[in-house]
């Protein structure tokens, strides 16, 4: 049988096709070979053991990843961006769909084939009121927006969360 090894689902959805004409054929062959077998007890019988074998590789590929879920730093800063930052107002941050996901608020990411002047024009055509670095993740990226945008007030949310307002 022809073996394709699956790593992400999306990348085996294009033999899928195939592979079920492959499959379709060799049942084709197999059952001629066994006329006393009902075909439907043999399909199923190979669609439990492909299930059987599939059910392996779910188990390894559905859990979450360590680190994924997030820690109580991460609830501390999204509680404090919850209660103080108003819903009209903007973020500028390194991960914009988690932070709106956890506090529903408006969040946009700098686009980085642009250099900082010309994400400075676009975060003020934005009106950009919140800037929120987050350590160890794309803290370098934000250095030149901060430089040329000069924050009125600095906060430290929690463990390596830092929230600057701007003007």
């Amino acid at each position: 049988m022809m073996v394709y090894s699956v790593h992400d689902a999306r990348f085996f959805l294009p033999v899928l096709v195939i592979v079920y004409l492959y499959s379709y054929n060799a049942l084709k062959l197999i059952l001629r070979l066994i006329p006393k077998m009902r075909s439907q007890y043999v399909a199923l019988s190979i669609t439990v053991i492909c299930l059987l074998n599939g059910y392996q590789y779910m188990r390894a590929t559905t859990r979450a990843p360590y680190g994924f879920v997030p820690e109580s730093a991460d609830y501390q800063a999204f509680n404090y961006l919850s209660r103080n930052v108003g819903d009209s107002d903007l973020i500028l941050c390194p991960g914009p769909r988690l932070l709106t996901l956890y506090t529903n608020r408006r969040c946009m990411i700098f686009a980085w084939q642009l250099s900082p002047e010309e994400n400075k024009k676009v975060c003020d055509s934005m009106h950009v009121k919140y800037v929120l670095t987050m350590k160890g993740i794309a803290e370098d990226f934000f250095r030149p927006y901060l430089a040329l945008n000069k924050p009125t007030d600095s906060v430290n949310i929690a463990n390596g969360y830092v929230l600057y307002t701007l003007k």
